[in-house]
């Protein structure tokens, strides 16, 4: 079954190939689908996806409004934070940019968002989806997230929302990869002029351990921060040693759903 379309207005394929969603609150999201051009924009209808010749539309977009219903209109990152008009955010493996397209009008046009993607067509979709909803307050940057700068392989997975440093069967690498240009945050915002953050979220598959040693000027500042941090790096979920390296600057951690939240904050639920 598809997910829950309460919060679909409409949805269909544009004349680039892209699919898209358009949503109850005004957002319409463009996604990776066909490797080829339309004649025409094609909406399509949710029985239109139940037939049987168009089962490989059904799957690209069940995941597409997975990722759109888990992270626009559920909490999974940002359960314990309440943006506001001004806040600086961070938006690591933004994919096409479903978080950044959440928070955007919440920050307002003092806010900033700070979407960093590195895989080509992830941020194509990213910029598309950037222009289509306005989102002004947006600086894209196509990089891997990492401890430093230096050029080093993309490992692409059949799932675009799983292309990672590390060639591996859990992220479903087919082997192949793409040399990218990856930097550490600290680094990039400084760049962008950035002098302080309010919230990192960050879901770069298996990076993340190496991301945090490239931010330790970031996390000097009060930071809220909620990282994915479930991937198996030599063997061992990533989420221990994200969890041990906050702590060690002094933050307090909370881990649910896969996601590690840190606050300085007191928080007597923390671990």
């Amino acid at each position: 079954m598809m997910p829950s379309d309460k919060w679909v207005t409409s949805m269909g394929l544009d004349t680039d190939g892209t699919l898209f969603v358009k949503t109850e609150n005004g957002i319409t999201l463009y996604d990776i689908c066909l490797k080829t051009s339309l004649p025409k924009t094609a909406t399509l209808q949710a029985a239109d996806l139940m037939k049987m010749e168009n089962r490989p539309l059904y799957y690209r977009f069940h995941a597409t409004l997975t990722e759109i219903s888990e992270v626009m209109f559920n909490t999974l990152y940002d359960r314990d934070f309440t943006f506001k008009k001004g806040d600086v955010v961070v938006d690591a493996g933004a994919r096409i940019g479903t978080f950044t397209a959440k928070v955007s009008a919440a920050v307002g046009e003092k806010g900033r968002i700070i979407a960093i993607e590195p895989e080509p067509d992830n941020y194509a979709c990213l910029l598309k989806n950037i222009r289509a909803n306005r989102l002004d307050n947006v600086i894209p940057i196509r990089k891997m997230l990492w401890s430093g700068q230096r050029q080093m392989p993309l490992y692409l997975s059949g799932n675009t929302s799983a292309h990672s440093a590390y060639c591996d069967a859990f992220f479903g690498s087919t082997g192949e990869s793409i040399d990218v240009e990856a930097d550490s945050l600290d680094n990039i915002l400084e760049a962008s002029g950035i002098s302080r953050v309010d919230f990192i979220k960050m879901d770069i598959e298996g990076s993340e351990i190496e991301a945090l040693k490239g931010m330790g000027k970031t996390l000097r500042s009060d930071v809220a921060l909620a990282i994915a941090a479930y991937h198996p790096i030599s063997g061992r979920p990533t989420y221990k040693a994200v969890v041990n390296e906050l702590r060690r600057l002094g933050f307090r951690t909370s881990y649910g759903d896969e996601i590690v939240h840190a606050r300085r904050s007191p928080d007597p639920g923390s671990i």
